[in-house]
């Protein structure tokens, strides 16, 4: 199973999150 998709949604998920919470 390939999971560098999920890695990369996650990380676009958490910089999303740090970004609206910081903005």
């Amino acid at each position: 199973m390939d999971v560098d998709w999920v890695l990369t949604f996650i990380a676009g998920c958490l910089v999303g999150y740090v970004v609206a919470k910081n903005t």
